[in-house]
């Protein structure tokens, strides 16, 4: 039997599209934060007007006329296709930081138009600084007065990035779209969607238990995914591939019963246990009091990852995902 812990943690990660949305987000926090941006070889501290200090808020200025002008400007511009030109001044490990209106806005580099995905972090502030005091042109995808939080999109200002808001219009909750996977990374993959990209959690990708996205999907592959939330407001779109196949767990108890032995093979070993999988997106927990060993033995130096082993099922919990399983004897 799974402990809550156990239990709980895996029903945040197979359950609950919301958990992964919020990483993702927050990720995206992380990075955007105007911390130090880099000038060529020169650092300097960006101030947003707005910091955390020591869990304490420093409040921000009142705005001046001009740049109250700017932010209603931009709020009009974040429920439009309008572009602004806006000039990149500097740039941080997520992005470019620009000026606009004379305010500090954020372009991540996953919005830059023309900047290659899959580089090292050489490489990548060398290309980063090439675009510093350049004019880009971009459209305003997120706002945060509280926070004094601009992004924007050079992706969106692009006829793809247009042809976006159409898709936006189009997608609805449950609907089945195709795409082409862009971008592969720890936390899964994203699929553009021909000028909107959406993202399939490494939870959404298989039924069954993988550590690197790149198990399942390849960069440029042609996918169709299972469309699980659409958030017009910022522009984001929850995808799964594994809502496209059979759920493993369905008619679980007709193919197997209480008592029953069967092979599996081993996904994980812990001090308290082995996890093995009876078949594709199954998997069960032989808890160590289950296995025949020494209370001094530890089962990871015992059993290996890989390695086939019989087992007896205890319990089948359909609802819960949890499968109860058994060494002891066999």
């Amino acid at each position: 039997m799974f402990s809550r812990a156990e239990d709980d943690r895996r029903q945040t990660l197979w359950c609950r599209d919301e958990a992964y949305w919020s990483m993702l987000l927050q990720q995206e926090r992380e990075e955007s934060e105007p911390a130090v941006a880099f000038l060529g070889q020169k650092g300097c501290i960006a101030w947003d007007g707005f910091k955390r200090i020591a869990g304490r808020s420093v409040n921000r200025r009142p705005l001046d006329p001009g740049e109250q002008e700017a932010w209603n400007e931009l709020e009009s511009c974040l429920h439009s296709t309008k572009v602004l030109s806006v000039k990149a001044t500097g740039y941080n490990r997520g992005g470019l930081l620009v000026k606009i209106g004379g305010l500090q806005g954020f372009i991540p580099s996953s919005q830059i138009k023309d900047l290659p995905r899959q580089l090292d972090e050489e490489s990548r502030a060398s290309q980063m600084a090439a675009y510093v005091g350049r004019e880009l042109l971009c459209r305003v995808i997120e706002l945060d007065h509280d926070r004094n939080r601009i992004i924007l999109s050079e992706r969106a200002a692009t006829p793809d990035g247009l042809q976006a808001e159409q898709l936006l219009d189009v997608l609805r909750d449950g609907s089945i779209c195709h795409g082409r996977i862009s971008n592969i990374c720890n936390f899964g993959a994203f699929v553009d969607l021909g000028g909107l990209e959406g993202l399939v959690h490494i939870s959404e990708l298989s039924w069954r238990r993988i550590e690197d996205p790149s198990e399942v999907v390849k960069l440029n592959q042609e996918v169709d995914a299972y469309v699980l939330s659409v958030d017009k407001e910022r522009r984001r779109v929850g995808l799964s591939l594994k809502r496209l196949q059979p759920d493993p767990w369905d008619g679980i108890e007709e193919r197997y019963q209480v008592g029953q032995v069967v092979e599996g093979r081993v996904t994980n070993v812990v001090e308290f246990g082995v996890f093995a999988s009876i078949s594709e997106g199954v998997e069960g927990l032989v808890h160590i009091s289950e296995m025949d060993i020494e209370p001094s033995e530890d089962p990871r130096d015992l059993i290996q990852e890989g390695e086939i082993i019989g087992v007896r099922i205890l319990h089948i919990d359909r609802e819960g995902r949890r499968l109860g399983l058994s060494m002891r004897g066999l």
